[in-house]
């Protein structure tokens, strides 16, 4: 599914992340929803695959697919380099 242009929210993603909620099917707006509460909780605790699965009410099979990208970006850290304060 491409997302059209004039997409809320469309101009605020980079070329990456637009091939991604196209391939997964989510708008914009979703996506954005998901990587901020993801990103948010990285510093105030550690939390695995399975919990993010638990924190949206869509298919846990695009969850886990953020989230693995989100891990490869390095916007979640390894489980040996996750530090909390």
């Amino acid at each position: 599914m491409a997302i059209p242009e004039d997409t809320p929210l469309y101009d605020v993603l980079a070329p990456a992340e637009v091939q991604t909620c196209s391939a997964l099917r989510i708008q914009p707006e979703l996506y954005l929803h998901i990587k901020e509460r993801v990103l948010s909780e990285v510093p105030k605790s550690r939390f695995k695959k399975v919990d993010t699965k638990k924190w949206f009410r869509i298919d846990v099979n695009k969850v886990g697919v953020l989230y693995d990208w989100f891990r490869f970006l390095g916007w979640i850290p390894s489980d040996d380099e996750w530090t909390l304060p």
